[in-house]
């Protein structure tokens, strides 16, 4: 049940995102990110991504705390990946990381 209720949390922010409600979008974004930490569901890379994009957001709404935390949260989360244990994500993947990173560390 809880999966389901985070994909539910998820694809409503993507509805809300498509709809231009971009703040009820970050809302969502931000619970889904937050469950899938919870409950040990999510895809280090894709999370990381998630959560630096979101960093973007409350950059432009001057809410700086909450942008760091969300870029200091990625760079934890996708640290993970480059631990000696793990493997090494798909190409594509880090070139995304990459770019999302670049664009939001500029604030550090």
């Amino acid at each position: 049940f809880e999966k389901v209720y985070t994909y539910t949390l998820y694809y409503l922010a993507q509805v809300y995102k498509h709809l231009d409600m971009i703040e009820k979008a970050a809302w969502y974004c931000h619970t889904t990110l937050q469950r899938q930490l919870q409950f040990a569901s999510y895809n280090p890379v894709e999370w990381a991504i998630n959560a630096a994009t979101l960093s973007q957001y409350y950059i432009t709404k001057q809410s700086y705390m909450e942008g760091r935390l969300c870029l200091s949260a990625s760079g934890v989360i996708f640290n993970q990946v480059k631990g000696p244990c793990s493997e090494s994500p798909a190409e594509d993947s880090k070139k995304r990381y990459s770019v999302s990173w670049q664009n939001v560390s500029k604030i550090e």
